[in-house]
């Protein structure tokens, strides 16, 4: 639509009102995050150059506007709203490329943490293996003893079962021991290696 001077002049005059509250809220929030210790991006610096930019090219049309000769006739805004227009589009551009190499690096992470999730789960299943051979041990010896013992037919057999139901329970506890210590980080994590 097509306004006369008068009304476009007092459009113009309310557009610069509204974007001084604009342009304060964008300036206390990046001093707010500055002060906060939230380094500002790349993109972020783009665009608030742009904005001034834009900002400064308005301010400088109304103040000159009628001062001088060549503003009045061109106007600054065109070039201006050009810089602030490819600068922006700089900024969408420099946003997605981090967005990229975060997404990238969250890929990287996965798979670290998927091969950590693996090394975790052999652990703890030759943890669970080491933990079971004792009480299978202690379970056989402690039935012998147990049937020796119904029957009245305890010898040096019986002596020595107990020996070994006591040895692999003091086993069974070192183990435990050693787990407790390297879940705590007391202890170096055991060396892994095959054995007969």
């Amino acid at each position: 639509f097509v306004l006369s001077t008068m009304y476009t002049a007092k459009l113009t005059t309310l557009s610069y009102i509204l974007c001084v509250p604009y342009a304060l809220i964008i300036v206390i929030g990046a001093a707010i995050k500055l002060k906060n210790g939230v380094r500002p991006t790349s993109e972020g610096i783009v665009t608030l150059i742009g904005y001034l930019l834009l900002f400064a090219s308005q301010f400088y049309e109304a103040v000159l506007g009628r001062q001088v000769q060549s503003v009045t006739r061109n106007g600054t805004a065109p070039i201006f709203m050009l810089i602030f227009v490819m600068l922006i589009a700089a900024s969408i551009g420099m946003g997605i490329s981090r967005r990229e190499r975060e997404l990238e690096e969250s890929r990287r992470q996965s798979a670290v943490l998927e091969q950590l999730n693996l090394l975790k789960n052999d652990f703890l299943h030759r943890v669970a293996h080491e933990l079971r051979t004792p009480l299978t041990v202690m379970s056989g010896y402690a039935q012998l003893t147990e049937r020796q013992i119904l029957r009245s037919t305890t010898d040096e057999k019986t002596i020595e079962h107990l020996k070994i139901i006591s040895s692999e329970a003091k086993r069974l506890s070192d183990l435990v021991s050693k787990l407790t210590e390297m879940l705590k980080g007391r202890t170096e994590p055991p060396e892994m290696r095959r054995v007969d």
